[in-house]
This record gives C-alpha cells, structure tokens and sequence, in this order.
C-alpha cells in the first residue's frame, strides 16, 4: 500500500484549499482593476493585441500584458495567439452601453478598501469609520445607486411576477434605491399610482435613471428619512426591498409602525430581504453579507426569518406568507 504523503501541499489535510481562500483577493483586484481601466469594453466584439489594448487604455504595454494574461487565466477573456477577446459572459456583462452592464465596480473598489477594516471592527463590535449616507461624497452616493440599481434589475422579473397587484391601485417602493422596483411596478400596472421615497441624495441619482427610462412622469419622487419625516399615507401597498437589513430590530419595529399607519385598512407590506436560517450559517453569502453590515452600519444586520416575524408580528401587521424567490431572498407579504 502506498504511503499517504505527509507534504502539507498533497496531503489529506492540504493547505491548498486555505491558500485559494487567502489569496482570492487578488482575483477580486485583477476583476476591479480591468473594469476601472475599462479592458472588457475597449475589446468589445473584437479580438485586439496587447498593444492595441494598452494603447486605448492608456497603460504600459508589459504591465497590461500581465493583467490581460490573468483575465484569461480567470477565464475572463480568450487568447487567440497575440490576441485577446471578450468571453460571452463578459461581452454581456462588462461592455459598456450593453443593457446587462453591470462593469461600474466604483462601489465595489470602495468596498474592497472598506473591508481592510474588518478586523477592527471583530475587536469593538462596531463599524470602525461609520459616515452616514447622506455625509458622503456624491460620488460615493453615484456608485451606490448604480450598483443597487442594476443589481435590483436582475431579479425584477421574477421578484415582481410573485407579488399579486389586482387590488393594488396606489404602492410605496420605501427606500427604493435606484427606483428600478417602481418602475416596473408602473410598467405592469400603468393605472397604478407608484411612488419613491428615499434620502435625498438617493432620490436625486435615482432620477436619473427614471428620466433615462423615460418614466419622469410615471413616477412620483418624495425624499426624506422615513424614520422620521412624513411619506405619506393611504396606500394600498408599500414595497421594503433590501431595506431593513441596514437598521436594528428596533428601528425596524418603530418603522413597521409608520408603514402600518401609512396604508389603508386591508393594505398590504411586501418586504423582500436577504434573510439567514437560525443557526446563522446558510445561505452562505448571508454570512459574508452579515460581516458587510457590521463594517458598513451602526447597527444592520441579516435577520432570521422568525426575527422578521417577529418585527411584522410587533408592527401589528397580521396574515403573514413568506415566498422564497431564487436569489437567496424571501419575500413576506402582511396584511394591516
């Protein structure tokens, strides 16, 4: 019988599996970098060399060879001989001017800094730099509504397809982010009244993608802290997509009540969330998103589906149904 190699690299127990999970974020970087420099949507529908690429992207020839050469390796881009094209995935996706570009990683570059505070944030158990959104850059503001946005466009199909709108003549998106709910909402029921609330400095880059839809006049825009300020009242239904995960149980309670008193008697919530099984470990990305919410809130989280039973149960909201969709999210819809 052959012996079982004790070399730590091929053994049973190999340390491989914990240097792909230490290394891979020089994967993430290589993604980023090629998206800032705009390598996907230089080559397009073409196949280009090095030089022609670093030339368009305005980098030493070497150093872009080296980059492109890591984009194949990632299975990113195809090498045919000196030649380099975009796979179908990322003509899709990371071509601008495509409808399905999602290539504005911006906010996602943020994200890659704010994450090398994670370790400090495990030792207090608070977010290290907390800035409210409102205080930040409108840059920053820019890059987050983008990235909500297409993110939301996605799953809109088959987020909206689950939620019945017979009786539905007027609907909240409550911190609509990019307004892409709303805008489908207005887009399979015309007739129905569809308004977005949210901070001002969102509802600001939400209207520009309103008035690239040409939707201007479909959709009416509120801003404001819906803790605290007036958003109206008499709806038939009010939609929370990726909301609540960003406030305490509390400050959700406390919400449940201004949504409660916002809508008509029979008026119905849809709340549509990332949500965690109770031994808080699957859906695995739930864990990381938890993690993301302690480095980028005062005091978000994921929460289990009994913790938003139990929120709805507390905001007097009654007739309670969950649907799982196939994104890893649940929506809940209640009943006042």
């Amino acid at each position: 019988m052959k012996k079982k190699s004790d070399n730590p690299l091929i053994s049973d127990d190999s340390v491989n599996a914990i240097l792909t999970i230490l290394t891979a974020f020089r994967q993430s970087k290589v993604l980023l970098s090629a998206c800032e420099l705009d390598i996907f949507t230089i080559i397009g529908n073409d196949q280009k060399n090095v030089k022609e690429i670093a030339i368009s992207a305005g980098t030493e020839e070497k150093a872009t060879g080296k980059l492109l050469n890591a984009l194949v390796a990632m299975q990113l881009l195809i090498k045919h001989d000196d030649k380099y094209q975009n796979t179908k995935g990322t003509r899709r996706f990371l071509v601008k001017g495509r409808p399905e570009y999602i290539g504005n990683m911006m906010f996602m570059t943020a994200q890659f800094e704010k994450w090398m505070e994670l370790t400090e944030c495990i030792r207090t158990g608070k977010a290290a730099s907390y800035q409210d959104i409102e205080d930040k850059p409108k840059e920053w503001i820019r890059d987050y509504v983008d990235s909500v946005y297409w993110r939301s466009k996605m799953q809109i199909p088959d987020i909206v397809s689950m939620v019945n709108l017979r009786d539905i003549n007027s609907l909240l998106d409550l911190g609509c982010g990019g307004a892409s709910y709303a805008m489908e909402f207005k887009r399979i029921k015309p007739e129905m009244k569809v308004t977005a609330f949210d901070l001002p400095k969102i509802i600001y880059e939400a209207n520009k993608h309103i008035e690239r839809e040409d939707m201007v006049r479909d959709i009416n825009l509120m801003s404001g802290d819906f803790m605290k300020d007036d958003f109206g009242k008499g709806y038939d239904a009010i939609f929370i997509s990726d909301v609540m995960s960003h406030f305490s149980f509390a400050e959700n309670t406390k919400l449940m009540h201004r949504v409660y008193d916002a809508l008509v008697r029979g008026g119905k919530l849809i709340v549509h969330d990332t949500f965690i099984d109770d031994e808080r470990l699957e859906p695995v990305s739930a864990t990381f998103d938890s993690l993301g919410y302690l480095i980028n809130t005062e005091d978000g989280d994921v929460f289990t589906e009994s913790d938003i039973w139990m929120i709805l149960k507390e905001g007097w909201f009654g007739n309670i149904k969950m649907i799982t969709t196939p994104f890893n999210t649940s929506i809940f819809i209640a009943e006042k």
